[in-house]
């Protein structure tokens, strides 16, 4: 398809090449849903506490591989997830460990406005408030003979 492009001309080429960049992006994208990345996402998101902005990547680790029915602590060599493995997932999604201050002391960790994008583009958070019911007015009065 490429030859037959640049035979036709320049403009055709590129037009081709970007194409070809956007559907390999698409398949990306469905290879990391179907992925362990995915569940990583996942159970991240699931046990950071809502009212954490920042959270060590030992307390994110330690969780993780505590996590029943995860496979992180059997990752290869059974000693668990390490730093440097969930750093080389997490860094896939813009998600880098950055040297912050948790529970007064200086540590490695990620912001949870870094992994956000991520949650919400795999859809595994709900970020839509969820909706108030509005109150049935037959509800409001009751029968009190």
């Amino acid at each position: 398809m490429f030859a037959i492009a640049d035979a036709v001309s320049a403009t055709w080429l590129a037009r081709v090449t970007t194409i070809a960049v956007d559907l390999s992006k698409i398949a990306d994208d469905e290879d990391a849903r179907d992925s362990e990345t995915l569940r990583l996402l996942k159970d991240i998101s699931e046990t950071w506490p809502l009212d954490a902005d920042r959270r060590s990547t030992k307390e994110i680790i330690a969780t993780l591989n505590e996590l029943e029915g995860a496979p992180w602590a059997d990752l290869p060599g059974g000693k668990g997830m390490t730093a440097n493995w969930l750093a080389r997932r997490l860094s896939q999604f813009g998600a880098d460990s950055k040297q912050m201050r948790v529970d007064s002391e200086n540590r490695k960790g990620y912001y949870r406005d870094a992994l956000v994008p991520a949650w919400e583009r795999y859809g595994v958070i709900d970020t839509d408030p969820p909706e108030a019911e509005e109150p049935d007015p037959d509800d409001a009065w009751e029968d009190v003979s």
